[in-house]
């Protein structure tokens, strides 16, 4: 419940709190590891005895016989349902450790895809050490880049476990207009797969879904958005203390009163937040629409390829960049960008073919377009 932050850093910060807060001892770190690599691990390592619960545990079940146990089956008068879990690491650990050859090679490869997938992300109270896992790319950060960036967030709250029967398309319609304005149309299509009344799976999808992108964005438009009924969420007890990183994040929060999409900023982003809900079997169709804080111009940096050109008396190429970080754990996202241009420029060079510019789910996306003005 304290993994709210996008960011991996800040909300290992707040598990840290949590857990001293609760009586827990210091700590000199955080390990994240989704669940849906701990299977993954598993078709390397093989199955794993768990007689205090009657059950073997491997690739196939884990997912179903842990979520069985923590959500159904646990001693309710010790109220420990995560026990499972930490009866499950050590075994899982030690039968790390018992690798050798030809099958460690094959578990490390497994783990550094993990981390470079963010399905681990790694936090250090070092400041040396977190500086490591920081400049290898491990430590699950929010990324900065100077140009367009997007990262869509989506926050399970009161959903169930139905985020693994979600599909879910993502279509960016990149709008460049003639002297360089950009607007982004990013349109959300969630498709649940889910049962109605199935076991973890057969209820409403509740979503928060939070849309970072460049500050000073602006947001133009939302629509399909859905909030849950005001009367399901919970007041605070008054002796509770606001959180000083959601004090930090709210104290600049605007609301759109056409659409009551929240504006914040975040992390060096703007972030547009609305609610989407998804019952079993339908499909939901959500839209935001902004401008970037920034126009598509002429280079301004003194290149051999801007002299040559000058030289030549070939007119100045312009550039768009897009860079699209991917969520921790999100397992089945498509997002497809779309190019528009006026009729005043036409592409010179891409990174990708203009006409299917499709990301991978599991790894970050980078689009770049070198534009030459037309003469009309």
């Amino acid at each position: 419940d304290a993994n709210w932050f996008p960011d991996f850093p800040t909300s290992a910060r707040q598990m840290i709190d949590f857990y001293t807060d609760s009586g827990g001892p210091s700590v000199d770190g955080v390990i994240a590891v989704n669940a849906t690599f701990v299977a993954d691990l598993l078709t390397s390592l093989g199955s794993i005895d768990m007689p205090e619960y009657d059950r073997v545990i491997d690739a196939e079940n884990f997912l179903f016989e842990a979520q069985k146990i923590v959500e159904n089956e646990y001693d309710q008068t010790l109220n420990q349902p995560k026990a499972f879990i930490a009866d499950l690491a050590p075994k899982l650990l030690e039968r790390l450790r018992s690798q050798r050859g030809e099958a460690l090679i094959t578990v490390a490869n497994r783990l550094m895809r993990g981390l470079f997938e963010r399905d681990i992300q790694i936090y250090f109270t070092d400041e040396t050490l977190q500086k490591v896992a920081l400049t290898r790319g491990w430590a699950g950060q929010i990324l900065q880049s100077p140009l367009d960036y997007l990262m869509l967030v989506n926050t399970n709250l009161g959903g169930g476990k139905t985020d693994g029967v979600i599909e879910e398309n993502v279509k960016v319609d990149v709008d460049i207009s003639t002297d360089g304005t950009v607007t982004n149309t990013v349109t959300i299509t969630r498709s649940h797969r889910g049962i109605p009344g199935g076991l973890f799976t057969g209820v409403n999808n509740v979503t928060y879904a939070r849309l970072y992108a460049p500050e000073g964005s602006t947001l133009v438009h939302a629509s399909g958005f859905s909030p849950p009924d005001r009367s399901l969420f919970e007041t605070p007890n008054r002796e509770a203390k606001d959180d000083d990183d959601l004090l930090f994040a709210s104290a600049n929060t605007q609301i759109d009163e056409t659409t009551n999409t929240t504006v914040t900023k975040e992390f060096g982003k703007t972030v547009f937040g609305n609610w989407i809900q998804t019952a079993p079997g339908t499909t939901s169709t959500t839209t935001f629409i902004y401008t970037l804080p920034f126009k598509v111009k002429p280079e301004e940096r003194k290149t051999i390829r801007n002299f040559l050109r000058s030289t030549l008396g070939l007119p100045e190429l312009s550039r768009y960049n897009l860079f699209v970080q991917h969520q921790s754990g999100v397992e089945n996202r498509r997002v497809e960008v779309e190019i528009h241009l006026p009729e005043s420029f036409e592409s010179v060079w891409s990174s990708s073919d203009l006409s299917s510019v499709i990301f991978d789910t599991k790894t970050d996306g980078t689009l770049s377009v070198l534009l030459e003005p037309v003469s009309l």
